[in-house]
């Protein structure tokens, strides 16, 4: 009967201390590796983007760029794509396209849709890093670019890629220090 209970026993307690190691291991992860808030940024700015586009039939490209040398042309098998790209700073005005309260001048959001939370993403002013929300102040209408700070202490804007071919869009980080 003893040998029984300890033949049980052993694949129990293997089973219990395995367990126990993937938790504490994921826990580490998990706490110890977090996705950077840039990255997250990142996907949650391109997200709004897409919600942008599917909203009003088209992406937000400011109207004053068509035609400009933001747009530009790669070749992808035999095809030529049209794809337009705002770097650095540029982003400010295609994010400025997405504010909840750019329905006056440029009619680019009228149904005053908040397509990115204004008091979390991080934006550049007199190079210092603050909040847009911030940034704007008193309900101040410049449009700011967005950035990030990296793990070094870097401040770096956002990269904003738009095919329009393909009909797809890309908000890139810098990832040269991160």
């Amino acid at each position: 009967m003893k040998r029984m209970v300890i033949i049980a026993a052993v694949p129990v307690g293997c089973v219990l201390v395995v367990g126990l190691l993937l938790y504490l291991a994921a826990r580490f992860v998990i706490t110890e590796h977090p996705l950077p808030r840039w990255l997250s940024d990142a996907y949650a700015l391109r997200t709004a983007l897409f919600n942008y586009r599917h909203e009003y039939g088209r992406w937000p490209i400011p109207p004053q760029w068509e035609g400009s040398s933001h747009f530009t042309s790669n070749k992808v098998g035999n095809a030529w794509e049209r794809v337009f790209i705002a770097k650095g700073g540029d982003n400010a005005l295609v994010f400025d396209l997405l504010r909840h309260d750019n329905v006056d001048d440029t009619n680019a959001n009228p149904r005053g849709i908040l397509f990115f939370d204004e008091s979390s993403i991080q934006t550049v002013l007199n190079g210092k890093c603050m909040t847009y929300k911030d940034a704007r102040g008193g309900g101040g209408h410049l449009p700011f670019p967005l950035a990030y700070i990296t793990r070094k202490g870097t401040t770096r804007c956002y990269n904003v890629t738009i095919n329009l071919d393909q009909d797809f869009a890309e908000v890139e980080c810098e990832t040269s220090d991160q």
